[in-house]
């Protein structure tokens, strides 16, 4: 059995939960900004404060871009992830579905990439639906193959 810690919080629970090393991490730039102190307004900003709590001993941070994809850092390595341009209905819930994708990647023990396309698409499934908090999983594997993921040089 495998135990993933993923902390998906904001605020002062977000701060006192990094303390515990968790996992996997997806705050967006608002809740980077309000942790760190500072603003984090571009994806070069969202790269710094992954990069940051990596150090802190996160496993895999993922600061979300909204439509523009995400930024994640690991301890040696640091990504960027694009979705596709999609018709979407609602983006309610899909961060919600970005973290559930991720910890269930996780708990089958894939590699970082594979965790990443799988929340990605996952959550870009969601923003599909006019329900909040709805994937289907023929869009999340119509969309797998679409997810890019391009290692950022550090």
């Amino acid at each position: 059995m495998i135990l993933v810690l993923n902390l998906n919080a904001s605020g002062k629970p977000l701060a006192e939960g990094i303390d515990a090393r968790p996992d996997f991490i997806k705050p967006n730039q608002e809740e980077l900004a309000a942790l760190l102190g500072h603003p984090v307004e571009t994806a070069e900003d969202a790269l710094q404060a992954a990069r940051t709590l990596s150090r802190r001993g996160v496993r895999l941070v993922c600061v979300s871009l909204g439509a523009a994809g995400s930024i994640a850092c690991e301890a040696d390595a640091c990504y960027r992830v694009r979705v596709p341009k999609i018709d979407c209905k609602n983006p309610v819930g899909s961060g919600d579905s970005f973290v559930a994708g991720a910890a269930t990647a996780l708990a089958r023990g894939e590699d970082t990439q594979s965790i990443l396309r799988l929340a990605a698409a996952c959550g870009t499934a969601n923003a599909l639906e006019a329900e909040s908090g709805f994937v289907r999983p023929d869009a999340v594997r119509a969309l797998l193959p679409q997810i890019e993921i391009t290692p950022i040089t550090i």
